[in-house]
């Protein structure tokens, strides 16, 4: 038997497509802020990994990521996702303005998640959701999926919350993409 053992593998246009960039991070606590966006996210994108340690907010509302494009901005409908909490409601709770991560958010509580975005169709830029998310205010975990098709090829990713945007109090966020 025999191996191969390369340096880098690359694609046609000479890029490696198994390499993984990473976000800088952002700060979530100016209590001024009602959304953390990521823009600029490379065309040809096809995987991106959202990550949020000790998100924490000024209000109740439920956690969302929200995607978009540079034709049309980020996207506030058409969201196909659900949220549901061990440990918590044990009926899921549906959103339409973006992939919901918690429906039992507290001002007093913090969140660490992971939410994967998957590009599910590139003609039609349809992408799905995973995530789990931990709360520091309750004793559960939620799970998400979703999906949403754009107008055009993503370029950026806002994490806020439903309806009137709450304030970030606390915490970071970053992403990887590939």
């Amino acid at each position: 038997m025999s191996k191969l053992v390369v340096a880098e593998i690359e694609d046609a246009a000479g890029a490696n497509p198994y390499s993984i960039s990473l976000s800088a991070e952002q700060t979530a606590s100016s209590g001024t802020v009602t959304t953390v966006d990521f823009t600029s996210i490379p065309a040809g994108t096809k995987h991106i990994t959202i990550m949020l340690v000790g998100i924490s907010t000024d209000g109740t509302n439920d956690l969302i990521i929200q995607l978009g494009d540079a034709t049309g901005g980020v996207e506030t409908s058409g969201y196909t996702a659900r949220e549901c909490a061990a440990g918590g409601s044990a009926t899921p709770t549906a959103d339409t303005s973006g992939f919901i991560l918690d429906n039992q958010h507290a001002a007093a509580g913090a969140a660490d998640a992971v939410i994967n975005l998957y590009l599910e169709d590139s003609t039609n830029h349809t992408w799905v959701s995973m995530g789990i998310l931990q709360s520091t205010n309750t004793s559960m975990v939620s799970v998400s999926a979703g999906a949403k098709t754009l107008s055009h090829a993503l370029d950026r990713v806002r994490v806020t919350t439903v309806a009137t945007a709450d304030d970030f109090d606390g915490g970071v966020a970053a992403i990887q993409f590939q």
